[in-house]
């Protein structure tokens, strides 16, 4: 993201809405790339869902706000990166998992496991905050 200079890309944020919109309509509507969507189970319906929407919202989200990144540590940088894409998965599992229902053991496993990495990352960037040499 250092790359990327808010003074020479205006349109940066507005790619990062474009994602977000893709994203939605990806999230709503997944039976436009997968076509026996309604005749699928369970954990088939909420994967569907996450594998067309969570990175596109993940990326739509980091490039929608990626001017507050460039005055930080490339480290600090690559932490938070990472936890935007991990709470996008949880977002998009999370919000699957309320409209098919949370009775999947498999989805609740991977949602506590995306939680846990995501709380891991929040530390780490406290970590890196209170360090003199972040």
């Amino acid at each position: 993201m250092i790359w990327l200079n808010k003074g020479n890309i205006p349109y940066v944020p507005i790619i990062g809405l474009l994602m977000l919109i893709v994203s939605t309509i990806c999230f709503v509507f997944p039976q436009i790339f997968d076509a026996d969507f309604d005749s699928i189970g369970l954990d088939e319906k909420v994967d569907s869902r996450i594998r067309y929407s969570a990175l596109a919202l993940s990326i739509g989200l980091l490039l929608l706000f990626y001017r507050k990144f460039t005055l930080q540590n490339d480290g600090l940088i690559f932490v938070k990166c990472l936890l935007v894409i991990d709470l996008g998965y949880f977002s998009t599992r999370a919000l699957s998992m309320l409209i098919h229902g949370f009775s999947s053991s498999v989805q609740r496993t991977w949602l506590i496991f995306e939680l846990m990495i995501a709380i891991c990352l929040v530390i780490i960037i406290k970590l890196k905050k209170a360090s003199p040499r972040a």
